[in-house]
């Protein structure tokens, strides 16, 4: 007994407190404080009224409690009974096929989250409360994913001013606070965390089992991202280059070719097995475009196997076989047809040649002032983040190049997208920042008859100091009317009834509640299209048009 307790008191003697750094605290500390400001702009509306926001969100509760009492009544059947449902509430008399014209991935993830919440955690939250906070919860966390890259690409330091930028920027304030719960927020979630999973591959000390796991788990949520909004095929624009680009500078082929496999596959896959955006997303661009640059990249992979003498002559052969195949998928019409929305975003021409484009406010082309006034000084520190990353060529810069080159590109046909050049500059820009503030605060040393460390003035390092908090911090109220405090400070629409005053009227919704009392059950509402979700799920009759402009 005297044994077991001397045994006893030696192990606790050999426990040692945990010890911290204080560099560790700090980061954790300023990475709180981000997550805290993403937080905060983001409920900001609240202080109007705790509504969904917008149009599509009302139609996309709709969808998402009919799937949540589906599940209720009939367990998992309920599940399977939304693919087979036919709404005719909308779009009257034929109806509308829910499944194969929405987003049905967001459906799925609102009411499965809903369920958890509610049935495992005995939260008691209404569904529609629910999807009113769930946007701002998602646009914070994936703040913690813009970290994980950003650090990945800039340090420590990148990470937090990565997701500082993110957090803060008005695109996407606008696009993911209280009440959006519509497709960008959980898109954004789940294909940024494909990406950062995927970049982890390159990891020297990541073998082959975790190379198979992580690509696999991105190409899952790639493909559901997909589901969620057809936005976020991008990302498959983003890693058919990359797989092309990385053959070409030869990163890690081995990893490139089995980590892209499993990604194009699962992807595809995912995409695939939902109605939208369904099968024929293998064969429309982006995903003849995904397989492409994999087939490259193993192509390449191959021929470095082979011995020297032979490599030109493969590689001809390889190259020809290619451009045949191309040739006859495209002679037999094989490759499906890209709708005129997103044809548009590709060849910006093309809006004028359909009214409809054009008709639409999310549509328009953003202005140089609204690109001023949503990034300011973010936009000069890109440019020098792009000079950077083309320096350093790794599979992290490289990806940040084609992730911001393509970004602006896409983002200067549609004023929705400029999500997509919030990602490019809030990435670049911190590359672009991170390296201006080491060379200016850090000591250098100075070749000559002896070397020696420069060490810089702390005089210049408070003059940096204050000038850099000073144009980080401007945006917040300046330009007025546009300012990152602006951004937050909106109402939702049915708040304001529709109006841009920023103030809490009620017309709207007292006009709603009287359709909904004074009108038969039966009743058919004809009105504006904009207006057609709100008569739909507030009003609760039958409309003959909506936002999801179907048959036009």
């Amino acid at each position: 007994m005297a044994a077991l307790r001397h045994a006893l008191k030696e192990s606790l003697t050999s426990i040692r407190r945990p010890t911290v750094s204080s560099r560790t605290i700090l980061l954790t500390l300023a990475l709180v404080a981000v997550f805290s400001i993403a937080l905060s702009l983001r409920i900001y509306p609240a202080k109007y009224g705790y509504y969904l926001h917008e149009y599509d969100p009302y139609f996309d509760y709709y969808a998402t409690n009919h799937l949540v009492e589906g599940v209720k009544a009939n367990g998992l059947a309920g599940f399977v009974e939304y693919f087979r449902w036919r709404d005719y509430s909308t779009w009257f008399p034929e109806g509308r096929n829910v499944a194969a014209s929405s987003q049905v991935g967001l459906h799925f993830a609102g009411a499965i989250l809903y369920l958890i919440a509610t049935e495992i955690f005995n939260i008691q939250i209404s569904l529609y409360d629910f999807l009113v906070i769930l946007p701002v919860y998602l646009g914070a966390f994936t703040t913690l994913i813009m970290f994980l890259l950003g650090k990945r690409f800039a340090g420590a330091g990148g990470g937090l001013l990565t997701a500082l930028f993110f957090a803060t920027s008005p695109p996407l304030l606008m696009r993911g606070s209280l009440g959006w719960f519509k497709s960008e927020p959980l898109a954004l979630f789940l294909a940024l965390s494909a990406t950062y999973l995927f970049l982890t591959i390159y990891d020297s000390k990541i073998k082959m089992k975790g190379v198979i796991w992580r690509a696999s788990l991105a190409g899952i949520l790639l493909g559901y991202a997909n589901t969620c909004w057809g936005g976020a095929q991008y990302f498959g624009i983003v890693f058919g280059l990359f797989f092309i680009v990385a053959a070409l500078l030869k990163f890690d082929l081995e990893k490139t070719t089995y980590s892209g496999g499993l990604l194009v596959s699962f992807t595809l896959i995912f995409s695939s097995i939902f109605p939208r955006p369904g099968p024929s997303f293998i064969l429309n661009p982006i995903g003849m475009l995904l397989i492409v640059g994999y087939l490259f990249s193993l192509i390449t992979y191959r021929l470095t196997l082979i011995e020297d003498k032979m490599f030109l002559r493969s590689s001809l052969k390889a190259v020809f076989t290619l451009l045949l195949a191309g040739l006859l998928v495209v002679s037999f019409g094989a490759i499906s047809a890209v709708s005129a929305r997103y044809f548009t975003v590709v060849y910006p021409f093309q809006r004028t040649a359909d009214p409809l484009i054009e008709s639409v406010a999310e549509h328009f082309v953003p202005t140089h002032l609204e690109y001023f006034s949503s990034y300011g000084v973010l936009l000069f520190l890109a440019i020098l983040g792009v000079y950077i990353a083309f320096r350093r060529r790794s599979p992290a810069t490289v990806l940040a190049l084609i992730l911001g080159i393509s970004g602006v590109y896409i983002a200067s046909s549609f004023s929705r997208l400029m999500v997509y050049s919030t990602l490019a500059l809030a990435i670049l820009g911190a590359i672009g920042l991170v390296e201006l503030s080491s060379s200016v605060l850090k000591s250098h040393k100075v070749a000559g008859k002896k070397t020696f460390l420069h060490e810089v003035r702390s005089d210049v390092k408070i003059f940096y100091s204050i000038l850099l908090i000073g144009l980080l911090t401007l945006p917040m109220v300046y330009p007025v009317g546009a300012s990152w405090r602006d951004a937050a400070d909106q109402p939702v629409s049915i708040a304001n009834a529709g109006t841009s005053f920023k103030a809490d009227l009620p017309d709207w919704r007292e006009a709603l509640a009287w359709i909904k009392d004074n009108t038969p059950e039966d009743a058919v509402i004809i009105a504006w299209w904009d207006y057609g979700y709100w008569i739909t799920v507030m009003g609760n009759r039958t409309t003959l048009a909506d936002n999801a402009t179907i048959n036009s």
